[in-house]
């Protein structure tokens, strides 16, 4: 199962035989905090919450805050 994000890609794609992922070009490696909030129905707060226990990993670039798509999907119980 994958999550549809908001542009129609999905957050985890095929795996190869040997367990590692497929790279796929409409594929998004990371999520704005407002688009993550839209794929996974969850809320801003808990969001930061699972980040701040360490339970969802997030980088800054640019000083812009974005969501790991694994670690989203980890989070969700999903596989990839």
């Amino acid at each position: 199962m994958a999550l549809q994000d908001t542009k129609g890609g999905t957050i985890m794609g095929h795996l190869l035989p040997d367990g590692q992922q497929a790279p796929h070009s409409r594929e998004r490696l990371a999520y704005t905090i407002n688009d993550a909030v839209t794929v996974s129905g969850l809320s801003r707060s808990t969001l930061y919450r699972e980040f701040k226990a360490g339970r969802l990993r997030m980088v800054s670039v640019c000083g812009r805050r974005l969501v790991d798509a694994a670690s989203l999907c980890s989070l969700l119980g999903l596989q990839p």
